[in-house]
């Protein structure tokens, strides 16, 4: 089973491997939502309607889906940097008696 990339990933993935953009990654950057359009907000919308198909509320829900999450996204990016190293504290220096290095 293929495992599937995030938004973060699927960009840092090239840039770590040093990747040219090609039509495969282009792809998947266009279809990020996908999943979460046809698992949420599909039967979600289907459910608001009665079971009808109102194409011009799809697209107005898809919007303000998009920039709610684009909004959320830049948001955690900005909280969470992918290329800050993790921080740990100094190793700690114990002095060492002079005796003991003869």
């Amino acid at each position: 089973m293929e495992r599937c990339l995030g938004a973060r990933e699927s960009q840092a993935f090239p840039q770590k491997w040093k990747l040219k953009e090609d039509k495969y990654f282009t792809k998947r950057y266009e279809r990020l939502g996908h999943r979460r359009y046809q698992a949420f907000l599909k039967p979600w919308l289907r459910q608001m309607t009665l079971g009808r198909s109102l194409p011009w509320l799809e697209k107005l829900v898809l919007s303000v889906e998009h920039q709610l999450n684009r909004t959320i996204t830049d948001r955690h990016t900005r909280l969470h940097p992918l290329s800050a190293p993790p921080q740990t504290p100094p190793s700690p220096v114990f002095p060492v008696p002079v005796e003991s290095l003869r």
